[in-house]
């Protein structure tokens, strides 16, 4: 009689109604109830004392038994390099780890002429003059075509935007210019071709 109680409230009602309606769901559900007891349960049941660490010393004292197992341990923690056989977790740092220290970042080195590395912002200027140049003289616009599929035509050839000549990339067409593209030092450098 308390079981026809129970399933006639409103919202037990609804919860068998909506188990009964949906399979996956309920199926879902369900298995995720059981994940969370068996977890629920371990947890329980094992008593989790203090965690310690234990070193090769207090774990060779209690193999007191004489088998062939035991020996295998034994030979292999006796090869265990010195330093991982003493592990110490109170290792101190003596300085600020946040504190700049120049001594890691030493200034650049100057060659003999005095202009800094090949790094700089000065020679980076310098090779995309250079590629500014050979883009300039090597290649020259002589049409550009916007419809469908901008194309154009440099040194006779037709291109379209990705196509490569005279190893530059054409990047982008618009209606009067393209702009090509050459990888240097990883870096991709743009040069913007006009029509004369």
């Amino acid at each position: 009689m308390s079981e026809l109680k129970i399933l006639s409230t409103p919202v037990m009602r609804r919860v068998a109604f909506e188990i009964s309606r949906d399979k996956k769901k309920t199926f879902s559900l369900f298995v995720i109830l059981l994940v969370a007891s068996v977890m629920l349960v371990r947890l329980i049941a094992r008593n989790p004392g203090s965690a310690s660490a234990t070193t090769i010393a207090q774990v060779t004292e209690h193999l007191t038994e004489d088998t062939p197992e035991t020996t295998l341990v034994l030979t292999v923690l006796s090869r265990l390099p010195a330093q991982r056989k003493a592990i110490t977790t109170e290792k101190r740092i003596s300085r600020d780890v946040f504190l700049f220290e120049k001594a890691y970042y030493p200034p650049a080195e100057t060659d003999k002429s005095g202009s800094a590395d090949s790094k700089t912002p000065t020679n980076s200027r310098t090779k995309v003059q250079i590629v500014t140049q050979q883009a300039r003289a090597s290649l020259t616009l002589q049409s550009t075509f916007i419809s469908g599929t901008p194309t154009v035509v440099i040194n006779g050839s037709v291109l379209q935007v990705g196509d490569w000549i005279e190893g530059f990339r054409i990047a982008a067409i618009t209606s009067k210019t393209c702009e090509v593209e050459k990888k240097i030092d990883g870096k991709m450098i743009r040069v913007p071709l006009g029509m004369d």
